[in-house]
């Protein structure tokens, strides 16, 4: 028995479309989407590949249809010339990506992948939400609040202006690790009197290289790896001699009566000349 087509209408991509036939050719490809095996990592790159302005940059969630193949999937009577009009529009409404086959340049047939952050977004805007999938967009506005506050530290800190290169250096390594992490780099960079990005760079290499996770980890981490400071001054030799007490020589008691003696007798001399 022949498999039966089937078209679903949904009131939300209506609303967002304000054209049932656009509302179908969307929910075509979102059909697709969720059967697609990489549907999974696609919603991953959905995190970390936001406005992202090259679609090349996307490499999962993508499906080859020609116009012929969307017409007669959503059982439209419409010409290839007028389904390639949906299609544009959906494109140029950011609901839809489109590319060449990256892999089979000779393939002139399109892709197309789901903008799912777009979708949800433009959704929440009239009141709707994406049946079906998380929502991306609590997602990144925390994900925008936490980023925000390591770029005030930075600033705060005196690591100078946040170039176009640290900036996307910036936000690699808050894929990487969590945004305390790098926050914590920031200060210890700056605890350091090293406040320049590179330092930090490598703050952060040393401690993923560890496997450092938790800010905690790091303070006891760091506390492992700080010496103590020694004073280090000129002194005498004499001071790590061993004390020695002057020894008496043997006839020291007939020295004393000498010189007792010698007194004496200048003390008589001395009287006498006086009385004279």
């Amino acid at each position: 028995m022949k498999r039966l087509k089937r078209v679903v209408i949904k009131e939300e991509l209506v609303a967002l479309t304000n054209d049932f036939k656009l509302a179908i050719v969307l929910n075509q490809f979102l059909y697709w989407t969720e059967r697609m095996v990489d549907v999974g990592q696609m919603v991953a790159e959905e995190k970390t590949l936001r406005d992202a302005s090259d679609v090349h940059s996307y490499r999962h969630g993508w499906i080859s249809k020609t116009s012929v193949q969307l017409a007669e999937e959503c059982m439209m009577n419409c010409s290839e010339a007028t389904m390639r009009r949906y299609l544009n529009e959906l494109v140029q409404n950011g609901w839809l990506m489109r590319r060449t086959n990256a892999r089979y340049k000779w393939d002139k047939t399109f892709q197309y992948r789901v903008n799912i952050e777009k979708i949800q977004s433009d959704l929440e805007k009239i009141g709707y939400v994406l049946e079906g999938y998380p929502p991306l967009i609590q997602e990144k506005q925390e994900e925008v609040s936490s980023h925000e506050r390591v770029y005030q530290k930075f600033v705060a800190l005196r690591f100078g202006p946040i170039t176009k290169t640290i900036q996307k250096s910036l936000a690699a390594w808050l894929e990487k690790l969590s945004p305390d992490i790098v926050l914590k780099a920031l200060e210890t960079a700056a605890e350091f009197g090293k406040r320049n990005w590179n330092y930090v760079q490598a703050l952060l290499t040393d401690w993923k290289a560890n496997h450092l996770q938790t800010v905690r980890q790091i303070d006891a981490y760091l506390q492992t790896r700080r010496k103590p400071v020694v004073r280090k001054e000129k002194v005498p030799k004499w001071v790590h001699e061993p004390y020695k007490e002057k020894e008496q020589p043997d006839d020291f008691e007939e020295e004393k009566r000498k010189l007792e003696e010698k007194l004496k007798a200048f003390r008589k001399k001395k009287e006498s000349n006086t009385s004279s």
